[in-house]
């Protein structure tokens, strides 16, 4: 930890005295280090301040723009970097990780970089078979590189429906993670964990996961990451199926709160419609309404995935509420609206080769699993 310290105030000096070679050969050094933590700002941070020309030559440092831009939803500047790690992937032989463990590790997060460009393609397939290959070519020493591919194949299947091949991957990528210190993944790892009992109907254990979770995701004093948005939003729905409202609403205002931290605009939508959910098991129709109406943030956001599952479980959301406010004119117009949108959606997601699991089980641990269970309830009234 100290020796990581010292490393850090060297590389502050190299900036303050615009020694750049120096700078870029520290963070090459740091690269491994600091990548699967929650570090990301600092990380881009460094790389801002490094010349393009500098930037662009260098693989270690390629990869870290990458994955740390991907962290904070830049997924355009991520790719960017991707593309610049590409060419230069000539740099390496194939044996090149059995000899170099930082080696090892950068064809690991390579991998993993590229599958996720076939992920949000909808290339599931693809996308889990390039980390198999990769996993397969590492040795199993090799801490670093097996968590990151364990992680991102924790979420290909789990996109997939592969409830339990993903918890086993995640498992993984949650023990590895400790093991480096990797923070960040550690904890993405147990939230997800938590996701999949809460899927499985597990409660306690996906309660048990989040609380797990926000411990290890605060520090000593009291400062919690924004990641934790995923945690408190999952406790939040935990609550509002055991039926203890108040608890539902203390975390689903966490959720939100750290969401404003984390440019993550799905949390912050699904948060808003499991507040108005919360409200309407409370009676209280006027708040109900209130928090239906709200709006994700206006930044852009690459997963349409997800805010097309999240769109439309809003539309059913405003189905019930105006149903249970008795005004079945204007719920007969939100259903014929979700119900169009769902089918022609499904249709383009059967072309691409997307599966409607990743809905029904999608990675954000949202309501959409109503939308088939009462299809058939609000499809009377459209």
């Amino acid at each position: 930890m100290k020796a990581r310290a010292g490393l850090k105030k060297q590389l502050s000096r190299h900036f303050q005295r615009a020694s750049f070679d120096r700078a870029a050969l520290l963070i090459q050094r740091l690269t491994f280090i600091v990548i699967g933590r929650d570090k990301h700002n600092m990380i881009l941070d460094w790389l801002n301040r490094l010349p393009q020309q500098l930037v662009s030559k260098d693989l270690a440092i390629c990869i870290l723009g990458s994955t740390a831009n991907e962290a904070i939803r830049d997924v355009d500047k991520s790719r960017l970097y991707s593309q610049k790690a590409k060419l230069i992937t000539a740099f390496f032989e194939d044996d090149a990780a059995s000899k170099d463990s930082d080696a090892a590790t950068a064809l690991g997060f390579l991998a993993g970089i590229e599958a996720l460009g076939y992920f949000y393609a909808g290339d599931f397939n693809q996308a889990k078979n390039i980390c198999l290959r990769q996993l397969e070519k590492t040795p199993m020493h090799e801490d670093r590189a097996q968590c990151i591919l364990n992680y991102v194949l924790g979420m290909f299947s789990w996109a997939q429906g592969e409830l339990e091949t993903s918890y086993k991957y995640y498992l993984e990528a949650q023990k590895l993670a400790r093991i480096v210190g990797y923070d960040y993944l550690a904890l993405h790892s147990t939230g997800n964990l938590a996701n999949i009992n809460f899927a499985r109907g597990h409660l306690n254990s996906a309660a048990e996961d989040c609380r797990t979770a926000i411990q290890m995701g605060t520090t000593g004093t009291g400062v919690e990451s924004a990641v934790l948005c995923y945690a408190y939003l999952l406790l939040a729905n935990i609550y509002y199926q055991w039926n203890d409202l108040s608890q539902a609403l203390t975390n689903l205002q966490h959720a939100l709160d750290l969401s404003a931290i984390l440019p993550e605009p799905v949390i912050h939508l699904n948060s808003t419609i499991c507040t108005a959910r919360v409200h309407l098991a409370e009676k209280n129709k006027d708040e109900a309404l209130k928090s239906a109406a709200r709006r994700s943030s206006s930044r852009k956001e690459s997963l349409l995935l997800h805010f097309w599952a999240t769109g439309i479980t809003q539309m059913c959301l405003w189905t019930r509420l105006w149903l249970s406010i008795g005004n079945p004119g204007t719920a007969q117009d939100h259903a014929r609206r979700w119900i169009g949108s769902l089918e022609l959606s499904l249709r383009q997601l059967k072309l691409n080769g997307v599966i409607a699991e990743v809905i029904k089980q999608n990675l954000y641990g949202s309501d959409i699993r109503n939308i088939w269970t009462e299809k058939e309830l609000l499809t009377t009234f459209g």
